[in-house]
Formats: structure tokens, sequence, C-alpha cells
């Protein structure tokens, strides 16, 4: 199943009056990925925010394999860089969080709604999955910025580096079969997944 977040979102704000009403501490700590984050722009929850950075990372990356010459390249490299983690280029046209950031608060803010002496077991069985996954996403997120420092700083003919570095982008968003065994683990998972199972959760919860 995919999830359109957006529209996802607008659901949940629609029930906020109602979620106010009954949330219990895990579910606090679940809208903080979904809806509300603390420290992010507009307060944007966590997943939402991951995934508009990965895209905005992502068409830059397919920009950079057709610049034309080392400037251009680097140009949209930095555009990359920004997405991906803007302590490492604090100019252009992210959202000036960056996808690492946001899939470590995912991670995190899973791992506090887990541990908490109210959460169901269905929050404990999408933690299981969304944990890891969202680990994963930040390791690629990681590793596709040093990448992008790497050509942005040494510009030239590389477009098996620039073709890697599209590909953990594409991998942190949709995820990516590295067993090509037909499914995606939670270590194979993107944020697509997550949304998923997240979605899921949601649905189990009452929401």
């Amino acid at each position: 199943m995919r999830v359109n977040i957006a529209t996802l979102v607008a659901a949940l704000a629609l029930s906020g009056a109602a979620f106010a009403q009954s949330a219990s501490v895990a579910h606090i700590d679940i809208m903080r990925i979904w809806r509300q984050g603390q420290g992010t722009p507009g307060s944007e929850g966590y997943l939402p925010l991951a995934v508009d950075e990965a895209k905005t990372a992502l068409l830059y990356a397919n920009k950079a394999m057709d610049a034309g010459d080392p400037e251009a390249l680097k140009t949209e490299l930095a555009k990359v860089v920004h997405a991906l983690n803007p302590e490492h280029e604090p100019k252009g046209p992210g959202r000036g969080y960056g996808l690492t950031r946001a899939a470590v608060n995912i991670l995190a803010q899973m791992q506090v709604a887990a541990s908490r002496p109210d959460a169901s077991a269905h929050v404990k069985e999408a933690s299981q999955f969304v944990i890891p996954a969202a680990d994963h996403v930040a390791q690629l997120s990681q590793d596709a910025r040093t990448l992008a420092d790497e050509l942005r700083h040494n510009p030239g003919p590389a477009p098996e580096k620039l073709a890697e570095l599209r590909d953990d982008i594409a991998a942190a968003l949709s995820g990516r079969d590295e067993d090509e065994d037909g499914k995606l683990s939670p270590t194979e998972a993107g944020l697509t997944q997550i949304s998923e199972r997240m979605a899921d959760l949601l649905k189990a919860e009452g929401f």
C-alpha cells in the first residue's frame, strides 16, 4: 500500500481534538513523527519532513548527473548536500533541517514510544520495523552526503559515483532490495516503507 503523507497528515489534523482527548504518552511520541515534530520548520512531523528533504536531494542528484561543466556540477551537488545535511551546506533549496537529522529523530522518537509503559503491542511491533529502517535511511543519507561532498570538492567526470549518489538517495526514499529476494527487510527499507508501516500502526491504534 502506498501512502500519501500529505493526505494522511491532513486527516490527522482534522482528528486533532479527539487525539488530544484520548492520546497515550506513546501516541504523543508517534505524533511527533507524523504531525508535530520538535524544532522542525513549521513544527512539521519528522517523517513528512524527511520525505520532503529526500525528494529535494534526489531532484538535484539527478540534475548533477546532467550537469554540463564542473561549476554546474558543484552547484547541483551543493543543493544535494543542503537537503541531506545543512550543517555542511547552509544555503540551498531544502527545508534547512536535513534528511539525516529527520531520520535520526524518527528512530529516536520511535524508540521512546516503544519504551513507554503505555505502549501497546501494536506500537512495540511497529517499532521493530521502523527503528532499523530509519537507521538505514540515516546511514544512506550520511553516505550520500559524504559522497556528494567528495564529488563537489573534486569536480570532474565521475558518472559511476554520481549514479551511486542518486541510487543511495533513491533507496533512502523508496528502499532497495539488496539481497534480491523480492521483499524489503527493515534494513533495506526506505521512507516509503516506514510511511506504510506507520499508517498501519495508526489504523491499528484507532486513528
